[in-house]
């Protein structure tokens, strides 16, 4: 009853509100959201007909009243003739019907119940309908605003756990952090703790979120070792006060895709460090790397590496990326093969000498 009565209607509200709402509720929301879209779609579809025949009907009863009036009163040698003014008559009733509001409303129904049901047939995904989904993301940006005004950026304060207490490190921040959950691993300078738990604090207002970290036991495997730095979060929000104007950025964008398209393909410089400069391997490329990406493996002569960060390349080669080893205790993430010839095996040989 759940699923194929109150369901297709309860799956409208957008996910969050469900949850809020009726996060114990027995429905299947895939389900629920296959029978609201066809009841949707396949309803929108009648009523949006029926709605086309009663104002076709009405606008062309109008028009012909204001033909024959026009034809009457007409000069027979204006060349006016009824099957023009038919032709025009139907021509004006379905640009009126196309312009009027309800028929926008109409069609927009059946767009969205053809799109709830594609989806929930295909993804297994229980869309809510747009315009409620605008009204969660307006309160959401609401709330968010209002508690960025409230609560000022500030560094994190980091606590170091007692022998009575359950955690060897607290972190209270200004800003949740959503990946902060059991079992990622954190790194602090040289130590790792893992992630236990957190609560929120509203009594706080400068640091309200909270989170609780324990050393791994010996031999542990660490799970996604995330760097990090209390300073961090207010490095990054000066940086985004300095960012330019939309327009600025825009160009920039558009003429460093340009400049990286005009590059010469040539095989990548890796470099060996000893690791007092935070990185064991250097690697300046003439593309970018999107796998790339903080905490990924890199497996470089049988040795594995994490990406450690990127670093500002030479002129040919403006990419760097910064590598570390790969400590024993430490899980792999996703690794990926890699060699200095890569660029020309992706891209193609260049005619440019290296």
């Amino acid at each position: 009853m759940w699923t194929y009565v109150i369901g297709p209607l309860l799956v409208l509200l957008p996910r969050r509100w469900r949850q809020s709402l009726l996060g114990g509720a027995p429905v299947n929301w895939t389900q629920a959201a296959l029978v609201g879209g066809f009841i949707q779609g396949v309803g929108g579809l009648l009523v949006f007909i029926g709605w086309y025949l009663h104002y076709i009907q009405a606008a062309i009863g109008r028009q012909a009243a204001l033909a024959l009036d026009a034809l009457s009163k007409a000069d027979p040698q204006a060349g006016l003739s009824q099957a023009g003014l038919s032709y025009s008559m139907g021509l004006s009733a379905l640009a009126d019907f196309a312009m009027h509001p309800l028929s926008w409303v109409l069609g927009y129904c059946v767009v969205e119940g053809v799109v709830r049901f594609a989806g929930a047939y295909a993804n297994q995904e229980s869309y809510a309908t747009l315009p409620l989904v605008v009204v969660d993301k307006l309160l959401v940006s609401g709330r968010q605003r209002a508690f960025e005004l409230r609560v000022p950026i500030v560094a994190d304060e980091v606590t170091r756990g007692t022998p009575s207490d359950p955690w060897d490190l607290r972190v209270a921040s200004c800003r949740p952090k959503p990946d902060w959950i059991y079992p990622l691993t954190i790194r602090w300078g040289e130590e790792f703790f893992e992630v236990q738990g957190s609560s929120t604090e509203e009594g706080k207002a400068a640091r309200p979120y909270i989170y609780f970290l324990r050393r791994p036991p010996p031999g542990k495997a660490y799970h996604g070792v995330d760097g990090f730095d209390p300073d961090a979060i207010v490095r990054e929000a000066r940086a985004r006060e300095s960012e330019p104007s939309f327009l600025v950025t825009g160009i920039r964008n558009e003429y460093e895709k340009y400049r990286i398209k005009i590059l010469p393909i040539v095989a990548d410089h890796v470099f060996r460090g000893d690791g007092r400069d935070g990185w064991h391997l250097r690697v300046e490329s003439c593309r970018p790397k999107p796998p790339w990406t903080r905490g990924r493996t890199i497996r470089y002569e049988n040795v594995l590496y994490r990406v450690e960060g990127e670093c500002q390349g030479s002129a040919q080669r403006p990419f760097g990326y910064r590598l570390v080893f790969v400590p024993p205790h430490e899980a792999a993430r996703g690794v990926l093969d890699y060699a200095p010839d890569e660029p020309l095996r992706l891209y193609g040989k260049s005619s440019s000498a290296v």
